[in-house]
């Protein structure tokens, strides 16, 4: 089994850039023109690919999870003020396993892969596309979490960002100091955005909330109550012990909510269920 690893490995990497051409021409014309407009398009790509090919070839989980990690956040820091970006980069990474696949079909290396062999690289190709995912959203967090700190909480205009993982999963990292009426202004945003989305689950991450107080709770609560009517799935995050105290004075029943300590935790949970 090592040895036909090590083939599929090198064969990935070999081909990474035609499997990248690939994916960016399987876009339609205009996600494409501005993918290809972006700092990190073939990089964040090429990237990937190859960190797969490497993880496969030598074997090596622990260089290619922290150099993965590294491409993630670097793919996040680009997309903080670009959310059309930022959606884009998730729907092409979304392109990556199925067109490495392809590529394996059509090779030599085909005839040489046991059901074992098979299902190994599969495993190997999520669990690093995952790893990118996590480093991606985590960059984008804290970048997003600096850049809301160094504006005034009160007049600041960003608005609440959904990171979309895929066609069911968002992330909207909750962040700062909010006011009872920025409160009730972002949660209608969010609200709005993942109804549109239509995602089935969204990750609301609270890490980054300074204060909560019982009516800022309730914006958010009422939010979640009015998603979950609509068949959105919430999964909180980062829950602080004011908001968990908030919930009980609300008589918001918290417990029934599943909930992590991060959002790597969440996204792993989804993906394992999703399987």
């Amino acid at each position: 089994m090592k040895i036909n690893l090590t083939i599929v490995g090198k064969t990935i990497t070999k081909n990474r850039s035609s499997i990248t051409d690939k994916i960016l021409y399987s876009l339609d014309s205009q996600p494409k023109k501005l993918f290809y407009e972006a700092s990190n398009d073939r990089s964040l790509m090429e990237g990937l690919i190859h960190t797969i090919g490497g993880r496969l070839e030598y074997g090596d989980r622990y260089y290619s999870f922290s150099r993965i990690q590294d491409i993630g956040r670097e793919a996040g820091s680009e997309s903080l003020h670009n959310e059309e970006m930022l959606h884009l980069t998730f729907t092409i990474i979304t392109y990556v396993s199925e067109h490495i696949w392809n590529m394996l079909e059509t090779s030599e290396v085909k005839e040489l892969l046991t059901k074992e062999d098979i299902m190994y690289v599969h495993k190997e190709i999520e669990t690093t596309i995952l790893q990118l995912m996590i480093g991606y959203v985590n960059s984008f967090i804290k970048l997003y979490k600096k850049a809301s700190e160094e504006a005034d909480n009160e007049v600041n205009e960003l608005s609440v960002p959904i990171i979309k993982i895929d066609d069911h999963i968002g992330v909207c990292p909750v962040i700062g100091k909010l006011s009872s009426n920025r409160a009730a202004v972002l949660m209608d945003q969010t609200l709005r955005k993942a109804a549109i989305e239509e995602y089935e689950y969204l990750i609301l991450d609270l890490s980054g909330l300074v204060v909560v107080d019982n009516l800022v709770a309730k914006y958010l609560f009422d939010t979640v109550y009015s998603m979950e009517l609509i068949g959105i799935k919430v999964i909180f995050t980062g829950v602080r012990a004011q908001l968990a105290m908030a919930s009980v004075n609300l008589e918001f029943d918290l417990a029934k909510q599943k909930t992590y300590s991060n959002v790597k935790q969440a996204l792993k949970s989804l993906n394992t269920t999703q399987k």
